[in-house]
């Protein structure tokens, strides 16, 4: 059971690395970004959308493994205490796994939160960049002349 928590773990693990990896791409993207660089932030973020989803299926994945554990212990271990409860290396690679994904997922979060920032500011800058845009067409609008009217208009007027 330690064997197989040990595999998911490692797995996770792999997965969480990519996600950071992923992460760190997409805030060089936001903070580099043009304006045609949407396509290339729609992309990035369909790739980690895919790889969250496939760390979400991982954990469900291990939870019959973490409840077996629990009905087998009593009581619901965390992951840290494992080393101390099967002193065994997969235990240990599992407490350590268990760790390093922590200390991403704090990376993760930080990183997003910058993701979320630059595209904040992005957004605004293009909304500014529209309404600029708007104004100088209605400028432009008001300035010229209306076409001169060929035909004549009959306008009726009955007199009662």
């Amino acid at each position: 059971m330690i064997k197989q928590l040990s595999q998911h773990y490692r797995l996770q693990l792999q997965d969480y690395r990519r996600l950071a990896l992923q992460t760190k791409e997409l805030l060089a993207a936001v903070q580099n970004s043009t304006a045609g660089s949407g396509e290339q932030l729609l992309l990035l973020l369909a790739e980690r959308q895919k790889l969250l989803d496939a760390i979400e299926e991982r954990q469900k994945n291990s939870l019959p493994l973490w409840s077996a554990l629990q009905e087998k212990l009593g009581f619901q271990p965390q992951a840290e205490e494992l080393p101390r409860l099967f002193p065994t290396a997969e235990a240990k690679a599992v407490a350590a796994a268990h760790g390093e994904i922590q200390r991403l997922l704090q990376q993760i979060l930080a990183n997003d939160e910058l993701i979320r920032s630059g595209l904040a500011d992005a957004r605004a800058q293009l909304q500014q960049e529209l309404q600029t845009m708007q104004r100088r067409r209605q400028a432009a609008r008001s300035y010229s002349s209306s076409p001169a009217q060929n035909t004549g208009i009959f306008l009726d007027q009955k007199k009662s």
